[in-house]
C-alpha cells in the first residue's frame, strides 16, 4: 500500500484517493486536515494542476505492525525530490540537486471488505531545503 500510494503520488494523485477508506485523512494543504475520500481527490486535483515535470519520493526504513486483522499502522521516511525542466521540449536528462524535504509519514490502515485501506496519513517535517521554500514561495 505505501509503495503504490507513494508511486501514484508521484504522478496522479488523483488516483490516490481510492486507496482510502470512505472517512480516510491526509494532513494537506499544510496545517489542515482533509477528510473524506472525496474530499481528498478535490485536494490532490489541484496538486495535479501544478506543473512539476519530474517528481520523486523516495521511501525508507518502512516499518509496519499489524494490529489485528483489521487494523495496522505504518512509519516511513519520505524524501521528495523534484526537478523542472529548462528546456520547454522537456527532453533531455533531468537533473536532481538536493532534496526538497525529509518527512516522516505515519499510516494507519484499516482492512475495508476484505481490502487493505489507508485510514488516516500523518505527516511530519523533518527537514526542509531552503531553496524549495523560496520557489514555493514565488
Amino acid at each position: 500500500q505505501v509503495y503504490t500510494f507513494l508511486k501514484l503520488f508521484e504522478r496522479e494523485h488523483d488516483k490516490t484517493a481510492d486507496m482510502f477508506t470512505e472517512d480516510g485523512s491526509v494532513p494537506f494543504p499544510a496545517g489542515k486536515i482533509t477528510v473524506g475520500r472525496e474530499a481528498i481527490r478535490e485536494f490532490f486535483r489541484t496538486i495535479d494542476a501544478k506543473d512539476v515535470e519530474l517528481n520523486l519520493l523516495l521511501a525508507n526504513n518502512l516499518l509496519i505492525t499489524v494490529v489485528d486483522e483489521d487494523n495496522a499502522t505504518g512509519f516511513c521516511y519520505v524524501t521528495h525530490l523534484q526537478h523542472l525542466f529548462e528546456d520547454s521540449k522537456r527532453e533531455g536528462m533531468g537533473i536532481l540537486g538536493e532534496p526538497n524535504t525529509v518527512t516522516s509519514w505515519f499510516w494507519e490502515f484499516k482492512r475495508v471488505k476484505g481490502e487493505w485501506k489507508i485510514g488516516k496519513l500523518d505527516v511530519d517535517l523533518t527537514l526542509l531545503n531552503e531553496r524549495f521554500l523560496e520557489m514555493m514561495s514565488e
